[in-house]
């Protein structure tokens, strides 16, 4: 539970700059709106739903508003080694329950590819809102999930405001070492015929291989600082969390760096 790190590239470069987003390395349908998060330096842990934080139990009635996206880093990235390109494809591919092994085997003599992400949703909820569903109303200080907010060295309590999901993605074959190369290799038929009803697999002129499932999967949220009175439970709303750090703050933002100039903040692991 902390930062997988990855070489810098534009899909992480937007997410974050544009979108103010941590890009998730394996998708996956919990992270919604309203989740409770624990985070500490690089370190983000999952909480739980708000609602069954809170001292009276009751459903938090609130809009979760949704919006089509479209972007064209999102629509067709920028070209990127097949090395780097497998480490993001294989938390990708687990977001679906898909070993990338295979899909690794088959793009054997391919020197770079990018990716698109289609079908793309914003879900968020209002801020405005959400403080005057929560007027009066406090968290359960007796709650076991919510050790790591206490104690001399706390974790800060995050919330998830925006989700951004999609159900599909495609890896588009940039560059190959052979003119000739076809992403419909015979070896990765028995593959795809074994792999579960639920994804579907496509592949397009032999350049591309598109995986499409049944749910929407979130591959990037954002978050809003909650401030917890530690003696009512009280709670209140504190700034939007940057997804980057700024001079002098690093500490005090997830952020995790490997090489100033070449690499990008790694993508949000969570347990």
């Amino acid at each position: 539970m902390g930062f997988f790190r990855i070489c810098k590239n534009d899909i992480t470069d937007l997410l974050r700059d544009t979108f103010n987003a941590f890009p998730l390395r394996i998708p996956e349908t919990r992270m919604q709106p309203l989740v409770v998060m624990g985070q500490k330096g690089s370190k983000m842990d999952y909480r739980g739903e708000l609602q069954y934080l809170l001292s009276d139990g009751q459903p938090i009635e609130i809009d979760i508003r949704e919006s089509a996206m479209a972007n064209a880093a999102l629509d067709r990235s920028k070209s990127i080694s097949l090395n780097f390109g497998l480490k993001i494809l294989e938390g990708f591919l687990s977001g679906f329950g898909m070993s990338p092994a295979p899909i690794g085997a088959s793009l054997k003599g391919v020197k770079e590819i990018s990716f698109s992400f289609t079908n793309c949703k914003r879900r968020f909820i209002d801020p405005a809102q959400l403080g005057s569903v929560l007027r009066g109303r406090n968290i359960d200080l007796g709650h076991g999930s919510l050790g790591v907010f206490k104690g001399e060295d706390p974790y800060r309590m995050l919330l998830v405001s925006d989700a951004i999901v999609s159900k599909s993605f495609t890896i588009n074959i940039e560059k190959t070492n052979d003119s000739e190369f076809d992403a419909s290799l015979p070896e990765l038929q028995p593959y795809l015929a074994d792999v579960d009803a639920k994804v579907k697999v496509n592949t397009q002129s032999g350049k591309s291989i598109t995986f499409e499932g049944e749910d929407y999967l979130t591959f990037a949220f954002s978050c809003l600082l909650l401030e917890m009175d530690q003696q009512s439970g009280a709670l209140a709303i504190g700034e939007t969390v940057r997804s980057k750090g700024a001079g002098g703050q690093e500490e005090a933002t997830p952020y995790a760096t490997i090489d100033e100039d070449v690499f990008e903040p790694g993508m949000v692991e969570i347990e």
